[in-house]
């Protein structure tokens, strides 16, 4: 096909197309467009921004837990670096005291701290006793205090069983005049049962003072002051592993002392004794004394029950010096330490103990003296039998240097053997080996030979 021909056909097909109309767009129906678009989709849109949000706050935060999570980790760096620096001087003293201790001179003597191995305390468990012991009275306690009420003191009687139980009887006693007619009378008034059931060893009632009231013999006879009835009484206890204190009448505790507990020791005896001072005498204290299982000496203020003095006092094998001490009023006591002996000891420091004490005897108890005459003969005799032994050895040493001095004189004067120098030697011989009592008489026999 020609190019003429072509280019008639397409401008054929140009004519037969429609004619191409513009059309304008409406700016107002565009706006109504873009907004009917918006509101098709607000909820794509709020969490987008929802989230563009979080994500901005979460930057901060991020940061801060950041910086925390490094200001614990250099926290615990430094601790760790802390450690080892501890552990690195630990480890330097340890063998520094090792170096001392194999420096020092090797001894086999050991220095114990007492505070380091003082006992704890610990739970005093309540104790089963048997039923026909349980009853056995330990102590008991006469007093004029307040045991049914705070204003009338009336005479008591406490009485302290084997069980830990304290039996208070109010007892009445007649007049003067009716103690023919009338007998003394006891009631129970009070009982108190200690929790730990320790046998009751001692029970004394003191004032407000903490003197302990004296006994109306005493005071009878002036040796010791009446009673102060003005302030409150108090009963002190002492049982085989504490020491309580109660008030009168009500009988609430007031202060106690464990001393099983804290020392590991049992009471063995107990009593309530004065201690004068040693610069006057009008001053003195009332303190709780008592004698333990191991052998010591404890002394205990009043009502405070604050230790004062502990002492050693025999050892703890001494099973009957322990059993059989007693004490005195003014700090002192006795214990046997055999059989036969008797130690006195004291625990104040006014009253000494020094033996000025002497034993009478009557006539014939003691041995006759040696008679002197007697004396005088057994040395005279002594004196006798040195001299005889004296001249027994004077003899043999006379014989003895006579026959050296004739041996020599026959050695020197011949050589030959003749009959004279035998009978000599026979005769110097038998000088020699006869008694110092017959040396004279062989002597005179062989002369007349």
């Amino acid at each position: 096909m020609e190019p003429e021909d072509k280019l008639e056909e397409d401008e054929e097909r140009i004519e037969e197309l429609p004619p191409l109309h513009i059309v304008e767009e409406d700016p107002v129906k565009k706006d109504v467009e873009i907004e009917i678009a918006e509101e098709a989709f607000p909820e794509e849109e709020e969490e987008i921004l929802e989230k563009s949000q979080e994500k901005a706050e979460a930057k901060p935060d991020m940061a801060e837990k950041i910086n925390c999570d490094i200001e614990e980790i250099r926290e615990e760096v430094l601790e760790i670096v802390e450690e080892e620096e501890e552990e690195a001087k630990a480890a330097v003293a340890a063998a520094e005291r090792e170096a001392e201790e194999v420096a020092k001179p090797v001894s086999m003597h050991v220095e114990i701290d007492d505070d380091r191995v003082r006992t704890v305390e610990r739970q005093i468990e309540p104790r089963t006793t048997d039923d026909s012991m349980a009853s056995m009275v330990r102590c008991l306690h006469l007093a004029r205090t307040f045991l049914v009420g705070g204003t009338n003191h009336t005479a008591t009687l406490w009485a302290g069983v084997n069980a830990g139980t304290i039996y208070a009887y109010t007892v009445a006693i007649p007049t003067a005049e009716k103690r023919q007619e009338e007998a003394v009378s006891a009631q129970l008034g009070k009982e108190v049962q200690l929790k730990h059931q320790a046998p009751v060893l001692a029970i004394a009632v003191v004032d407000h003072n903490g003197y302990p009231l004296p006994d109306s013999a005493d005071v009878a006879k002036n040796r010791l002051k009446a009673a102060d009835m003005s302030g409150q009484h108090k009963l002190v206890v002492a049982s085989m592993e504490q020491f309580k204190i109660f008030h009168l009448p009500s009988l609430k505790p007031y202060c106690k002392f464990k001393l099983t507990a804290h020392e590991g020791a049992l009471v063995r005896k107990a009593s309530i004794l004065k201690y004068t001072s040693t610069k006057t005498q009008d001053y003195s204290e009332w303190c709780l004394t008592c004698l333990s299982n191991l052998g010591e000496f404890s002394v205990y203020t009043i009502p405070a029950l604050r230790k004062q003095l502990q002492a050693p006092c025999t050892r703890k094998e001494d099973i009957n010096g322990i059993s059989s001490a007693v004490f005195t009023l003014d700090g002192e006591g006795f214990y046997m330490s055999s059989p036969s002996e008797l130690q006195r000891f004291s625990l104040s420091a006014r009253n000494v103990t020094p033996p000025h004490c002497e034993l009478e005897l009557a006539e014939g108890m003691r041995p006759a003296p040696p008679e002197p005459q007697r004396e005088v003969e057994i040395v005279a005799k002594a004196e006798n039998e040195v001299q005889k032994s004296s001249v027994h050895d004077n003899s043999d040493v006379g014989a003895d240097s006579k026959l050296a001095d004739d041996s020599h004189v026959t050695a020197d004067t011949t050589g030959d053997i003749t009959q004279d120098s035998i009978i000599d030697h026979t005769s110097a011989v038998e000088r020699h080996e006869e008694p110092a009592g017959q040396g004279a008489a062989a002597e005179a026999a062989a002369s007349r030979e």
